[in-house]
């Protein structure tokens, strides 16, 4: 299995990450295989650079060497990878919303924001700590350095996993 990152315009970008486009038609000149993991990074051709934003794919089906498909071309059949811990997520949501325990969430007033820990987010979700890292810096998850720390407000938490 290969891992590759390709460019992709905000339309089709947009496309795929709604769910409604679920193929890439490429040129075949990175050997794709079915299994294969593609990060797709949204690329913006009027500035020449990337977004920020991120997708991350797998190829589930290539069709190549097909009438009216040109030489040297493929058709990428793709799907969205799962992602660990989203079941475990929905569960600690719902006793979030019914206000079972803290969830190791920092004692608070009713007033106050709760924040967790960026370590507590990564093991609910069954992240692993980097790609916890890049949803925060990429926005995805909002986050907060407080002193040496990264913490993640409840209601951040909340709308990132309605999101989902």
């Amino acid at each position: 299995m290969k891992k590759h990152r390709i460019k992709c315009w905000p339309e089709f970008f947009g496309a795929i990450a709604d769910g409604s486009k679920k193929f890439e038609l490429r040129k075949d000149d990175r050997d794709y295989r079915v299994g294969d993991e593609i990060t797709l990074c949204e690329w913006c051709p009027a500035e020449k650079q990337p977004t920020q934003r991120l997708l991350d794919l797998k190829i589930t089906y290539i069709l190549a060497g097909h009438a009216g498909l040109a030489p040297g071309y493929v058709i990428l059949s793709i799907a969205k990878k799962k992602e660990k811990g989203v079941e475990g997520a929905k569960i600690i949501e719902n006793a979030i919303k019914q206000g079972k325990g803290n969830h190791g969430m920092e004692n608070t007033t009713p007033s106050q924001e709760r924040w967790l820990k960026a370590s507590q987010v990564a093991r609910m979700l069954n992240l692993h700590k980097k790609t916890l890292s890049r949803y925060m810096h990429q926005g995805i998850i909002p986050a907060k350095k407080i002193g040496h720390h990264w913490r993640i407000p409840e209601s951040g938490l909340r709308d990132y996993l309605n999101e989902k």
